[in-house]
């Protein structure tokens, strides 16, 4: 039997620490991606004028649609109903083109801050969704995390103190970054509701294997297929809809002839695919909040990136490194204790297929979601 399927024994075990180690390298992955994402865009709209997020986000959903051929909705039918897709495709467009607007309004300092609210809304939705049940920890977690955020934050005002916007521009784009992260942090949730009923469901479906009367492991990425592949469809419609109705005119002044700004967008592209595809994987192993976390890191690696290209060393940049420090530090911290439980009671979301005797058992091709 393949080692992903065995039950792992109460208290700290190998498996336990792999599946931690796991959860913290694939989520500064993502981070890295949407830091990749976040570069190519501030290139696109400062260097090229390329101001069309929607646009840009519809060439993302055009190559996620392409997964749409491992889970073959045509021959095996659809696991869950297509509205989820379509209202899951509703707020991820949006929330993106929230995030993008906001910045003509305020400055980059607030908008990183006001993001940090997505932690606890993601927190918040998963407790009252999800039923799950978080400790002393893992809030004392998300606070050291947040202060290495603040403290980034922090650097960059000191760094760039006239890079502010007029007070009621600022108000109109604060409000805008609150609506896009309160529907990143609604996204989150329900992605992580959807990714693993769909393993849970695609696991009931199995072969039984007689001998040892336990199914077969599930590839995550295998069971996400089919969220990736509908939520792409479903992401053309909403973005085609973005692009016809706001920014025809947009896209009739970007400069095409220059090779560069399709080399650009390429990249924006390829980080967001890649991001969108992991996230789906780390979903169905973890939960939001530990995703938003992951993500704090971000901007930091922004800063990483400004050093090098700087060429010189000043102590701001050690206060990034502090920064930094503080975030993964908080995201080891939530790791180390046990795992956000979910309440008695009906259960939202399905659970993996258990051993007797040992209800927390999952099976999983990757690293166990239970510790």
């Amino acid at each position: 039997m393949p080692r992903c399927c065995l039950p792992i024994s109460k208290g700290v075990s190998k498996e336990a620490i792999r599946m931690k180690a796991w959860a913290i390298l694939e989520g500064q992955i993502i981070s890295l991606c949407v830091f990749g994402t976040g570069a190519f865009s501030t290139v696109l709209a400062s260097d090229y004028n390329f101001n069309a997020p929607a646009f840009q986000s519809m060439f993302i959903y055009v190559f996620l649609s392409f997964y749409i051929f491992a889970c073959k909705p045509w021959k095996n039918g659809l696991t869950l109903p297509w509205w989820f897709y379509l209202v899951f495709a509703c707020i991820d467009v949006n929330a993106n083109y929230l995030a993008v607007w906001a910045y003509q309004f305020t400055n980059i300092t607030s908008a990183q801050l006001l993001n940090c609210f997505t932690i606890p809304c993601a927190m918040i939705l998963s407790m009252i969704f999800l039923k799950a049940k978080y400790n002393w920890i893992h809030i004392g977690a998300v606070i050291i995390s947040l202060s290495g955020m603040g403290l980034t934050v922090w650097l960059d005002y000191k760094r760039n103190p006239d890079n502010l916007a007029s007070p009621g521009d600022a108000l109109v784009g604060d409000l805008l970054v609150l609506a896009g992260a309160t529907l990143y942090a609604c996204g989150n949730v329900f992605q992580e509701y959807m990714v693993k009923r769909l393993r849970s469901s695609k696991m009931e479906r199995e072969v039984v294997d007689e001998d040892v009367n336990r199914k077969r492991c599930i590839d995550p990425f295998l069971a996400s297929a089919e969220f990736l592949g509908m939520i792409g469809l479903f992401g053309i419609l909403v973005s085609v809809i973005h692009v016809v109705s706001h920014e025809r005119h947009q896209i009739a002044a970007i400069y095409w002839a220059d090779g560069v700004t399709v080399g650009y967008l390429t990249g924006y592209v390829f980080c967001l695919v890649t991001m969108y595809t992991l996230t789906a994987h780390f979903l169905t192993l973890f939960d939001a909040a530990v995703m938003n976390l992951s993500l704090l890191t971000t901007h930091i690696y922004a800063a990483v990136f400004d050093f090098f290209r700087e060429g010189s060393f000043r102590l701001s940049h050690a206060m990034y490194a502090l920064s930094f420090g503080l975030a993964l530090g908080g995201l080891v911290l939530y790791h180390v204790g046990p795992p956000p439980t979910q309440r008695r009671g009906k259960k939202v979301t399905p659970s993996p297929t258990t051993t007797e005797g040992n209800t927390d058992a999952t099976t999983s091709s990757g690293p166990s979601a239970v510790e």
